[in-house]
């Protein structure tokens, strides 16, 4: 092996890379220039990547007043040739890296030194502590590989494969003319093809806990930007199949390779930057059939053991790359799930859940939406469902859920999950009554199923965990939800002790409680598009045409333009509410029909979350209803299904809207309001008919 190239007294350079990082200069030449490490034992090799601002200026009078500084300029190449031209012209034993807007603690140079001593030729990485610092929140974490990484001293990587070194808070042995550079034509991944290419041959890598590297993360930088799959999806798989080779040609090299690729997929899953979504046809096909055959080649334990992976991206994974339906045998026990493959292998993962969306209880019915999930159920056929309250029991229908998909519109990638909605008539509640779920697969009774009370939206306020109810709390226990009556003595207890509790509240909920007796006996209904836009919407179109109507009904539409409105429909006069004003809070509450054409929550409440429950119980029995937007909202998987939504019926336009409401997304007949009136100016030849 060849040494380094000089016989100087250097133990150390350090390269930093500069692209128009003038403003970094000065706290960059602080951080090392505070090293405790004598100056004559270490190096600085600036390397300028043709900056446009007064970066190399600044450098270079850096360099002037600091003889272990030197500064290397070239036109715009990208970091990695930066960097490499910084390799090129090191002297030091070692070589470490460091962007301008990071910093290492003053004791890292010598203390990587040593540590690499220390080893001798055991390895040719050493890594050190990372904290990731996030520039807009200002919050720092430690890295997940340091759970593993724990003392100084030489790790084997096929003993410890979770390490996943993927940033650039290493430092290398400096092997002269047999220096491996980085690859300049990778714009995203080359970091880690660096550090995997200099572990290759050994298998070992060094940590020193006594060095630090903060590493600031800024989720506008360029790099960040350019991970859209639309830009790396091509480097992407070309770096996992480099990693792949590597694996194939040292055996020691394969769990840790594994791993890395794993991380790097729990990292894009994450942020839903996995998948070609930016092809289609023939080119997503290809794009599609490259990440399986990568995906295929990891074996079946290293998903189920990997760390960084949760439960339900593991289920996923397996089921899109590794086994079909047949494959598998699910065993559902008391505490956890069973996933057999091959029957070779199991894999255990938590049992499905019951979770609760939303409760309503008006006039002794208690309204009940939610679903059944987890992911054991993504190697299922469809689960059969039953809802009992005390003798009275439900076959309830099961469709399939939103929270099934991401918020980038993926399917299946949170967990499998199947929405349900189910009522029952509450005349007589005696102390103890349950609202129990009972599931089967097949004709296989599931164990008891646990139950997760997480409502969005209803008339109860929330005590110490109970939903109290006008005349009824809920109560949420491990395998059912328990009923109890409730007195008006006892919820004039609740109200009182929540008084006194805070002065505040007890002032506003008295300026409520006089709203409403001001108002009691009229009906009212509440119509909102967005508030903050000018257009008029599907909301106050249906609100004009309503006002035509002598039905006794007061209507008021939400919105910051009444002046333009009134001009514009002097019958709205008096009619339009300003947003989050003690009126439109009042109203939000009293309206017994709210008609809107957006889904937030927002839309429908004026109260966040938590402030919210302060007040629910003096709501009235309300019917949240959604006019759509036509056809063009017609198929949205990802969004809608019924128990995700805060909405009580849905205004659809065509049959196709009809069906897919029903069918599809799990609406209840008398959710769905056939008005039969699509918003267009006309329909071109092709288009959905009645």
């Amino acid at each position: 092996m060849a040494q380094k190239k000089s016989s100087s007294s250097v133990r150390m350079s350090i390269i930093v890379p500069v692209f128009n990082k003038s403003d970094y200069i000065e706290y960059c030449v602080k951080c090392l220039d505070t090293q405790t490490a004598p100056k004559q034992s270490f190096e600085v090799i600036i390397v300028d990547d043709g900056s446009q601002d007064d970066s190399l200026e600044k450098c270079q009078r850096v360099a002037k007043t600091h003889p272990h500084f030197k500064v290397l300029s070239q036109d715009n190449k990208g970091v990695s040739a930066a960097r490499n031209l910084g390799i090129e012209n090191a002297v030091g034993d070692y070589i470490m890296f460091l962007d301008p807007d990071d910093d290492v603690t003053p004791d890292t140079v010598s203390n990587l030194v040593d540590a690499f001593d220390s080893f001798g030729d055991s390895t040719d990485v050493v890594t050190y502590g990372l904290l990731l610092r996030y520039v807009e929140t200002e919050e720092e974490e430690r890295h997940k590989r340091e759970k593993w990484l724990t003392e100084t001293g030489l790790y084997w990587l096929e003993e410890t494969p979770y390490i996943a070194q993927s940033t650039m808070n290493v430092c290398v042995r400096n092997r002269g003319e047999n220096n491996i550079l980085f690859d300049p034509e990778l714009r995203l991944n080359g970091d880690q093809l660096y550090i995997t290419e200099n572990l290759r041959e050994k298998a070992t890598i060094g940590y020193c806990a006594e060095a630090e590297y903060t590493y600031s993360r800024d989720s506008s930088a360029a790099s960040l930007q350019l991970d859209n799959p639309l830009y790396s999806y091509d480097e992407m798989i070309g770096c996992f199949e480099h990693l792949l080779a590597i694996a194939e040609e040292n055996v020691f090299m394969r769990r840790y390779v594994y791993c890395l690729i794993l991380h790097e997929v729990d990292q894009r899953m994450t942020s839903s930057k996995l998948f070609a979504n930016h092809l289609s046809g023939a080119e997503r096909e290809e794009a599609d059939k490259r990440l399986a055959a990568i995906m295929s080649a990891i074996p079946n334990e290293e998903y189920a053991k990997n760390p960084y992976l949760d439960v339900f991206r593991k289920g996923y994974l397996l089921k899109a790359f590794k086994f079909s339906d047949a494959d598998t045998q699910v065993l559902h026990a008391s505490n956890h799930s069973l996933v057999a493959f091959d029957s070779e292998y199991i894999w255990m993962t938590a049992k499905p859940v019951i979770n609760i969306e939303r409760c309503q209880y008006y006039d002794s019915k208690l309204s009940i939406r939610g679903r059944l999930g987890g992911a054991a159920l993504l190697f299922e056929e469809k689960p059969e469902l039953v809802v009992s309250c005390g003798k009275t029991k439900h076959k309830v229908e099961l469709s399939p859920s939103s929270h099934c998909y991401t918020s980038k519109k993926m399917p299946m990638l949170i967990t499998k999950a199947w929405s349900f909605a189910c009522q029952f008539d509450l005349k007589k509640v005696s102390k103890g009554t349950a609202i129990k779920f009972a599931a089967s697969i097949g004709g296989r009774q599931m164990p008891s199923l646990k139950v997760v009370n997480s409502p969005l939206v209803h008339n109860s306020r929330l005590i110490n965990k109970t939903r109290c109810f006008p005349g009824l709390e809920m109560d949420s226990r491990e395998n059912e939800l328990a009923l109890f009556p409730r007195s008006p003595l006892e919820q004039r207890k609740t109200a009182l002790n929540a008084a006194r509790k805070d002065i505040g509240l007890t002032n506003a909920r008295r300026k409520v409680a006089a709203y409403c007796k001001k108002h009691d006996g009229h009906r009212m209904w509440m119509y909102v598009d967005l508030p903050s836009s000018r257009a008029e919407g599907n909301a106050l179109v249906a609100m004009l045409h309503d006002l035509r109507e002598e039905d006794g009904i007061e209507r008021y539409y939400i919105s910051e333009h009444a002046e333009d409105l009134v001009k514009a429909h002097p019958i709205l006069e008096g009619k339009v509410i300003e947003p989050d004003s003690d009126e439109h809070r009042f109203l939000s509450l009293r309206a017994e029909i709210i008609v809107c054409s957006y889904l937030e929550r927002g839309t429908f409440s004026p109260f966040v979350f938590e402030e919210y429950s302060d007040y629910a119980d003096f709501a009235v029995n309300q019917r949240r209803v959604y006019v759509q937007h036509g056809i063009l909202h017609a198929k949205i998987p990802w969004y809608f299904s019924f128990d995700k939504l805060h909405i009580d019926a849905e205004a659809v336009s065509t049959t196709m809207e009809e069906h897919a409401l029903r069918d599809t997304y799990g609406f209840p007949e008398e959710a769905i309001i056939k008005s039969g009136a699509p918003r267009l100016d006309h329909i071109e030849y092709g288009s959905v008919r009645q």
